[in-house]
């Protein structure tokens, strides 16, 4: 099996994250990885989605729009600069930000009467994870690209046109529906990518 490092003159990756579609905010996510040298790179990725928050089990039934973007910057170190080795193992700093829209309708209680209203659901995400991976060809161009990472994100969720209290009593507040506030956490980042290798 050839080594990714044998392609590096320098040269591209464009690669897909397939598990991005059944995310808890569902994108169609790619990336670009770009190679200054055999050792160092820079990798920018994009996602977008207008499918809803988990799609596969159609969690909300009362949200009508949806839009959720996702950015991921990360640099690369490749421990191995073998044109023998099978595998190229890396260490990268990620840093990554998310912004979760959506609409949604709920019935609020106003004292003596019941009303729907139409509300504005916004979570963002802050982050960055230390990853360890390795990248491997699959034939002379196709590429998997496996990694694991730990490290930090900050969640802040706010509503437009309800309030915090309307907002807690009238949804099912759980851990993919939060309420309001800040919430800073732990981070697992795991997953893998597959691609195809462009070179100059």
């Amino acid at each position: 099996m050839p080594d990714t490092l044998k392609l590096k003159n320098p040269h591209v990756f464009v690669k897909f994250a397939p598990l991005s579609i059944i995310d808890i905010d569902p994108t169609i996510q790619f990336a670009a990885e770009y190679f200054f040298n055999r050792r160092f790179s820079l990798q920018q990725e994009v996602g977008y989605g207008k499918f809803g928050n988990m799609w596969w089990i159609q969690s909300f039934e009362n949200q009508f729009l949806v839009e959720t973007w996702r950015f991921r910057t990360e640099g690369r170190y490749y421990f191995v600069d073998d044109e023998y080795s099978d595998f190229s193992p890396y260490v990268a700093l990620e840093i990554l930000f998310k912004n979760a829209d959506r609409l949604q309708r709920a019935e609020v209680d106003r004292g003596g009467y019941r009303e729907i209203i139409d509300f504005r659901f916004r979570k963002r995400v802050w982050g960055s994870h230390i990853k360890i991976g390795t990248q491997f060809l699959l034939g002379s161009r196709f590429i998997i690209d496996a990694y694991l990472g730990l490290g930090y994100r900050h969640i802040k969720v706010r509503t437009v046109g309800i309030s915090a209290e309307e907002y807690s009593q009238s949804v099912d507040v759980d851990f993919f529906q939060r309420s309001v506030g800040n919430y800073p956490a732990p981070s697992v980042s795991l997953g893998f990518k597959v691609g195809y290798a462009f070179m100059r």
